[in-house]
């Protein structure tokens, strides 16, 4: 197989990855907004579901940063 496929393959699996992770994101985002209303009362208010999804959104994000360097990263050896 030639070099050129072999990352043709690995681009197209970070694009998926990218966009896997893009929805996750865009999921945790809706939801830490839904939960964050700003017309409930403050003891209706789950923080510690917040503070949680906080933890996984900041984890994806990073994760979001690697794919996206991943990919600039191939792009470049294929001469894009």
């Amino acid at each position: 197989m030639s070099e050129v496929l072999k990352f043709k393959g690995r681009l197209q699996e970070a694009a998926l990855r990218l966009r896997e992770l893009k929805l996750r994101i865009e999921g945790l985002v809706g939801s830490i907004r839904d939960q964050l209303d700003p017309l409930a009362e403050i003891e209706d208010l789950r923080c510690d579901i917040v503070a949680e999804q906080a933890v996984q959104l900041a984890d994806l994000h990073i994760q979001h940063q690697e794919c996206v360097r991943k990919i600039d990263a191939i792009n470049k050896a294929l001469g894009r």
